[in-house]
């Protein structure tokens, strides 16, 4: 088993482990218990280090933002309600989501659940020494670094334009402004720890789902499924099928309840921005004007948080359906032994009337239905700032 739990953190986690390290991040629950006493207070300055770079870079940034005349269209005094309204909004819901997310992530390691789910995810990994299993986990990893390295790029070119696009400003307000873009590393980072999780039970959940589907037909195509031999054998998977599941299962719901905040804060981050990135996109198309930023990396934005919103609830989605899947080979199994047909009722009602549900901090659940509810209040809000803006360009004349 310690062979299959070595290779489990090599083959999932180590890349990711190391590269949230270099964030000040430790996905490993028991970090101190192989370091010294000195070596811990390294890591926990380091970790707070990052965390005051965070909030002090976004903070000053946010400030002086807003008391410099050059972030406005026109000089702030004479700016429109709905301009200063958006980058309210926009500034507002960056930092929830630069400081919030890292923070949650510094919380995950204190949490019990995290280590309970920790040593799920290396229960389930040497539970059965697969080589399909670590095959696809592989290329699940695989995929998520190339997503991130991706997204990470992004960020790191939207940085440097930062500091080479406007030289008006000064250079500590470039400075700061390129860290506060930075940040966002975080919370594409976190959402790249919960994917891997997420994908590793998923893969899980299907080879469990296969196994129960094998078993189905074994004993279809059995001459004599009621011989003491099937039936002793039935049991023994029986037993582990259930311990398999409720191992799944209180792998989503950790899964929920260390993520909970990181996810409540993504998903408020998505709807907030979404309305501001509206506004300006409707605003620049009507304007065309380059100071509230080009109309194609508003879209760009716009598109990038419908993906992230599209990635939370699909995990959560696909979780469910997955364990609700595993009862179906289950109700097609019938067994003479009374003792044993009444094992497989019960877990069938357990799967049915305890489904995998992820929720954020259980305020709503994670699903698809984030999606047209994302897209009525947007409507909602850029609809009301279009009469605000609208209403105060029809005073205007009157006014001078």
């Amino acid at each position: 088993m310690l062979k299959s739990q070595n290779q489990f953190y090599s083959t999932f986690f180590k890349s990711l482990d190391v590269w949230m390290q270099l964030l000040g991040i430790q996905l490993d629950p028991f970090p101190s218990a192989f370091l010294s006493k000195r070596g811990a207070i390294c890591l926990y300055s380091f970790s707070f280090l990052m965390f005051f770079i965070n909030v002090s870079s976004n903070f000053y940034f946010t400030a002086m933002s807003f008391t410099s005349p050059s972030t406005y269209t026109h000089q702030p005094s004479r700016a429109s309600t709905s301009e200063i309204w958006s980058k309210v909004i926009d500034f507002g819901s960056y930092n929830l989501m630069a400081i919030g997310t890292h923070a949650a992530l510094l919380a995950i390691q204190r949490r019990p659940e995290w280590k309970s789910l920790w040593h799920n995810l290396k229960q389930l990994a040497a539970e059965h020494h697969d080589r399909l299993f670590f095959a696809k986990c592989r290329r699940a990893i695989t995929i998520v670094l190339v997503c991130l390295t991706a997204e990470i790029l992004t960020v790191v070119i939207r940085a440097v334009n930062v500091m080479v696009d406007d030289k008006k400003r000064r250079l500590m307000l470039k400075l700061t402004d390129m860290i506060s873009t930075l940040t966002e590393i975080y919370a594409i980072s976190g959402l790249a720890v919960f994917a891997t999780i997420g994908w590793i039970t998923y893969i899980k959940f299907v080879q469990l789902h296969d196994q129960l589907n094998l078993a189905l037909d074994s004993i279809k195509h059995q001459n004599n499924p009621s011989s003491q031999t099937t039936t002793r054998r039935t049991w023994t998977d029986l037993r582990r099928w259930r311990r398999t599941y409720v191992t799944l299962n209180e792998t989503v719901s950790h899964l929920g309840e260390c993520f909970g905040p990181f996810v409540l804060i993504w998903i408020t981050y998505i709807f907030i921005n979404v309305i501001a990135i509206s506004f300006y996109i409707v605003d620049g198309v009507r304007n065309t004007d380059p100071v509230l930023g080009s109309v194609s990396l508003s879209v760009f934005l716009l598109v990038r948080h419908l993906a992230h919103l599209l990635l939370l609830a699909t995990i959560s989605v696909t979780l469910q359906k997955e364990s609700l899947n595993i009862s179906k080979p289950l109700r097609k199994m019938r067994f003479d032994e009374p003792l044993l047909q009444r094992q497989v009722d019960t877990m069938i009602m357990e799967v049915m009337q305890f489904p995998t549900i992820m929720t954020a901090m259980d305020l709503f659940q994670v699903d698809l239905t984030l999606i047209p509810t994302l897209i009525g209040t947007s409507l909602t809000y850029l609809i009301i700032l279009w009469q605000f803006q609208t209403g105060e360009r029809g005073h205007k004349p009157q006014c001078e």
